[in-house]
């Protein structure tokens, strides 16, 4: 039996039905090229290879916009919190210097409000940017 040569555009065809996630068998079906053409195709072009291939590519792709993303979110946060903790230095210096009159138990509140907001930009800080270990 001779062997029937297809044209390319048959066996590209073909290949992106199989990227599309359609199924060797109907490949075969839809194309009308025997099911063991379209297998030899798939196993000969490495098609599962370079798909696996292709799709790593594109998770990466995508990892690092939603790294980048989330990058920049937390660096909103970040400065929204900087504003907080400067506004409240503001008061506290404001207080300390005469400016402003708080009771003891109100710059107490303060200073603890202070410390909170600090903290909470600290760790948004470590976040976005991320020290690297000492050994």
């Amino acid at each position: 039996m001779a062997c029937r040569i297809y044209p390319p555009q048959v066996k590209q065809e073909a290949l992106q039905l199989y990227f599309q996630g359609t199924r060797l068998p109907d490949i075969a079906r839809e194309l009308r090229v025997p099911y063991g053409t379209v297998h030899n195709w798939q196993t000969t072009g490495k098609w599962t290879d370079v798909l696996r291939r292709i799709q790593a590519e594109i998770q990466d792709e995508w990892r690092q916009k939603i790294l980048d993303a989330a990058r920049k979110q937390s660096l909103i946060v970040w400065a929204g919190q900087l504003r907080l903790c400067q506004g409240l230095t503001e008061i506290m210096g404001q207080c300390m210097s005469g400016d402003k009159k708080l009771t003891s138990k109100e710059i107490l509140e303060l200073a603890k409000a202070l410390n909170t907001e600090f903290k909470v930009f600290e760790k948004l800080f470590n976040t976005v940017f991320p020290q690297p270990a000492i050994e």
